[in-house]
């Protein structure tokens, strides 16, 4: 009787988790309460916010909440992918610098992407948003169709330039652990 309880308990709050998630969503995408909430903060003379501090792309988000976290979950899911596909060259203490690199290295390429890449991240993302889910981590499938533009993305002197940098950073990390000069 107390597993009932309690398994019915646990589908209540996630019930009641996925109604609050959408009702902040459908917050985002009305005008005129984010106009109500900055007016608060004018008010206040003070900045009222939660959570992480926009900047200068909070005009992106006023504008158009919906497609910015979408844009978001995207690049979250593609450094996802990258991180992973980083992680299984064991890199060891050259991954933090892999990883900074690659990064920097993907979303440079993305910006001028061609239309193919184009259209397999808007599927990623019409996919994704399709699932009821309130599981942010993509799933196999998307994983699986991100290494794909990852792999296409990043040409092969991105690829050098990475492991160039992971080369280093292991050098140095040898360099330090074994207090070698730093000619050596």
């Amino acid at each position: 009787m107390t597993e009932q309880k309690s398994s019915s308990n646990a589908s209540a709050d996630r019930s009641a988790s996925k109604q609050a998630e959408l009702d902040i969503m459908a917050r985002l995408g009305d005008p005129q309460w984010a106009l109500a909430a900055a007016q608060l903060e004018d008010e206040a003379d003070c900045d009222i916010s939660a959570g992480r501090d926009w900047g200068s792309r909070l005009g992106d988000v006023l504008n158009d909440p919906a497609k910015f976290y979408q844009h978001q979950r995207l690049r979250s899911y593609l450094l996802i992918v990258l991180n992973q596909l980083l992680s299984d060259c064991d890199l060891g203490a050259g991954l933090t610098s892999a990883q900074a690199l690659a990064k920097r290295c993907l979303f440079r390429r993305l910006q001028k992407a061609p239309s193919d890449i184009q259209i397999q991240l808007a599927a990623v993302l019409s996919e994704k948003l399709e699932q009821e889910s309130t599981d942010f981590s993509p799933s196999e499938t998307t994983q699986v169709a991100l290494q794909a533009v990852v792999k296409n993305v990043l040409t092969t002197d991105d690829w050098n330039s990475i492991s160039a940098a992971a080369a280093t950073a292991i050098q140095q990390h040898i360099k330090k652990r074994m207090a070698l000069p730093k000619t050596a």
